[in-house]
């Protein structure tokens, strides 16, 4: 599981884009988001870069946090 903090990420909205996008990489992708500490568990059989990328690609900006 990749731990992500993310900018920006205030609303289900903006989770359920980030969802979206990342079901494009991994239809098996599993989000764990908290918006009030703008954070995002990530559990993927992509790689960290890859999820971290595509997060990045949908126009957040995305701090490593494990």
């Amino acid at each position: 599981m990749y731990k992500f903090e993310i900018e920006k990420m205030g609303c289900m909205s903006c989770v359920h884009h980030i969802e979206d996008e990342l079901k494009e990489l991994d239809k098996a992708v599993v989000l764990r988001p908290d918006l009030k500490g703008r954070t995002l568990e990530v559990r993927s059989l992509s790689s960290r870069d890859e999820v971290k990328k595509v997060i990045e690609d949908a126009g957040y900006q995305v701090k490593d946090l494990n």
